[in-house]
């Protein structure tokens, strides 16, 4: 079991498997401010399911000009030894699940075949879950990015950048948020889908797991004091696919109400199936409801 509060962040103690005993310190309700130079930015994906993946894998992939724009976050924050913090949304939930640091460079020449649409994403990088809770977009919708034509953080496209004061706020919230559930309530039920989709794929998409060798350290270097890259200059890649779906950079849906668009990111794969989320984009305030194996 971990510390760190509840799987929602409500307080109490988590009770993971053994396959995420990489999730320490989740959801720590005391939280060094980031240092000067850190990066925000939105991570639209397209499925829980992803979602599940990143947190069970600690990486993810996006689209080349996601990872363009996050391999330039990486560059610039790894220069100042600060993180580049991501804030996660499943496309139509009407809410954010989670906040997470990269912990690597972006390698363009990897590719993993454990998306929900493998076709679509090439590239991997790292990522340190610190964050898991479900919170409304209500909690977030007053943060105005000036960077975005003055949208809500909750209208954000895949990959857009949050200014610094802005995504300092979002990670308190995140720290503060006394959340009433996370995906991790659902994670055997993922685990369920995933181990369906192998058998029936029959060794292809999503059949391999991912081998230790291929992520390295789990969820990368360890970022002390909340800092990402250990000294260790980030990649200069150039375009470089990081989400795992298709062109994210390009997602034009919204966390709030938006239909899934084919401009999502991350380890969602790109794929057509509606957000899994308990309850939903129009029941945003409510408390996750527990899914059904099937």
């Amino acid at each position: 079991s971990h510390g760190g509060g509840g799987s929602g962040g409500g307080g109490g103690v988590l009770h993971l498997p053994p396959e995420l005993s990489h999730l320490v310190d989740l959801n720590p309700r005391v939280l060094e401010p980031p240092p000067a130079g850190a990066k925000f930015h939105v991570i639209k994906s397209y499925s829980e399911d992803d979602i599940h993946k990143s947190i069970k894998y600690s990486v993810w992939a996006s689209t080349e000009s996601g990872n363009r724009r996050l391999a330039q976050a990486w560059r610039e924050a790894g220069a100042l030894k600060a993180p580049v913090w991501l804030f996660f949304s499943v496309n139509s939930s009407g809410q954010f699940c989670g906040a997470a640091q990269m912990t690597s460079a972006i390698d363009v020449k990897e590719k993993l075949d454990c998306w929900a649409d493998n076709f679509k994403w090439s590239g991997k990088f790292s990522v340190k879950w610190v964050f898991l809770k479900d919170i409304p977009n209500s909690q977030f919708r007053h943060i105005i990015l000036e960077n975005n034509e003055g949208k809500p953080v909750t209208n954000s496209r895949d990959t857009q950048e949050i200014p610094p004061e802005k995504g300092r706020e979002m990670l308190n919230i995140f720290r503060s948020f006394r959340a009433k559930g996370s995906i991790l309530d659902d994670y055997a039920y993922y685990e369920t889908r995933q181990r369906e989709v192998q058998a029936t794929a029959g060794g292809a998409a999503s059949a391999t797991p991912i081998p230790p060798s291929i992520m390295g350290t789990r969820g990368g270097p360890q970022a002390g004091n909340g800092t990402v890259g250990g000294g260790s200059e980030p990649n200069s890649a150039g375009s470089v696919r990081t989400s795992g779906g298709p062109e994210k950079a390009e997602k034009k849906s919204a966390v709030d109400s938006n239909p899934v668009s084919p401009t999502t990111s991350g380890g969602t794969g790109g794929s057509t199936q509606p957000a899994k989320r308990k309850g939903g984009g129009a029941a945003e305030d409510k408390p996750r409801e527990k899914k059904k194996g099937k």
